[in-house]
Order: structure tokens, then C-alpha cells, then sequence
């Protein structure tokens, strides 16, 4: 039995090639900075991409839900 290989949907589309690649960067930043939530978001939303689902990228990262604010002593 042969198996036909399809081209993935990020190789498919560049544009979304560079979508993926944008948000892991950003998931990378946000962790380095101690926004956990942040960047399990990116994570997320990186791995939503990676399956096809271009469908979540419409809606904004609601970041003032996420952020981690420390008080000052």
C-alpha cells in the first residue's frame, strides 16, 4: 500500500507560515517575562494554527484577562 504525502497547510500558505512563526517568538518573550498565561495563549493559539484552524486568529489575545500584576510594597 502507498501512501501519497499532501502538503501541510502551513507550507501551503506562507502567510500563515510566518503567522506560526510569530507567535512562538512571542510565546518565548512573554515566558521569559514571567507572563505564563501570556504564553500558554501563544502556545495555544500556535498550536490551533498548526491544525488549520485559521478561525482563532480573528479574535484578539485578550492580554488585560491574562496579565500578571505584582503590587509594589
Amino acid at each position: 500500500m502507498k501512501y501519497k504525502t499532501e502538503e501541510h497547510f502551513i507550507v501551503k500558505n506562507p502567510k500563515y507560515n510566518i503567522i506560526y512563526h510569530a507567535l512562538l517568538k512571542e510565546e518565548r518573550i512573554w515566558n521569559s517575562m514571567g507572563q505564563y498565561w501570556l504564553s500558554r495563549e501563544c502556545s495555544n493559539r500556535a498550536a490551533r494554527l498548526l491544525n488549520g484552524d485559521i478561525e482563532d486568529l480573528k479574535y484578539p489575545l485578550k492580554s488585560e484577562e491574562l496579565f500578571y500584576r505584582t503590587k509594589r510594597i
